[in-house]
């Protein structure tokens, strides 16, 4: 059986025949991260947990929250890929 991020990972076809290297984040309260490394080029991947359509922020907020952070503070450049399920 895939895990959660291999089944991400297979899902995103412009990933589809390139070197996906995926490993998890630690810190996230309410969500799984990981980082993925694509052919070199990093990506945050954001899980959402189980009912956190019913917290605050939403969804979108988190990803321009999240967007912005990376851009001021983060070691990590990349895009921001969150799975909404």
């Amino acid at each position: 059986m895939a895990s959660i991020i291999e089944n991400i990972v297979s899902g995103v076809p412009d990933w589809q025949g390139k070197q996906v290297i995926t490993r998890p984040l630690s810190g996230g309260l309410t969500n799984t991260n990981y980082l993925a490394e694509v052919d070199g080029m990093p990506y945050f991947v954001r899980v959402p947990g189980a009912k956190t359509e019913l917290l605050a922020p939403g969804p979108k907020s988190t990803q321009t929250n999240s967007m912005t952070a990376m851009g001021a503070a983060s070691p990590l450049r990349g895009p921001v890929l969150t799975i909404l399920e």
